[in-house]
């Protein structure tokens, strides 16, 4: 590899690094993420919404790889942490995220003690509301279902009903 190609990828890398992270952040002001507190969890002493890595302390435990992969996503709304390795955006709009992990947390409860359910897979297609075509606006969408392998599909929405 040239070293203008070896430049090229370290910025485009350094850039998704970047946009990642101020997505991964809790904003307020983004429609439908980050707008109605987790709850609030006793962690050594401090009281306020719980930290990213608060969260995948609690649900993986202390030492657990979680906490240290680069890419760590928090709904709070939705009481929903991802963490991965790797993303990528698809052809079709659907983000792919690998080596992640997700940990729901009641929202209803004034210290959850432990997360509702926890998964560990090698990948989870992101669904969105609308198909992602640039990563600056990944912090605008909400997420609509997360597909793991196997066709397991979690959805936020509780208002689907069988015949």
């Amino acid at each position: 590899m040239n070293k203008k190609r070896w430049i090229a990828l370290m910025v485009w890398t350094a850039l998704a690094v970047g946009v990642t992270a101020y997505v991964a952040q809790p904003h307020s002001e983004t429609p439908g993420q980050g707008v109605a507190p987790l709850v609030a969890i006793a962690v050594a002493g401090k009281a306020g919404p719980p930290s990213r890595d608060d969260l995948l302390r609690t649900a993986f435990g202390a030492d657990a790889v979680e906490t240290r992969r680069p890419i760590r996503w928090l709904i709070r709304d939705k009481g929903l942490i991802l963490a991965a390795e790797r993303f990528a955006v698809g052809e079709d709009g659907r983000v792919k995220m690998s080596e992640v992990s997700a940990a729901w947390f009641p929202t209803d409860v004034a210290v959850p003690k432990e997360p509702l359910t926890t998964v560990r897979s090698q990948w989870v297609l992101i669904t969105l509301d609308q198909p992602l075509r640039s990563l600056e606006l990944l912090a605008s969408r909400t997420w609509v279902s997360l597909e793991f392998p196997g066709g397991v599909i979690c959805s936020p929405d509780k208002k689907k009903t069988d015949p």
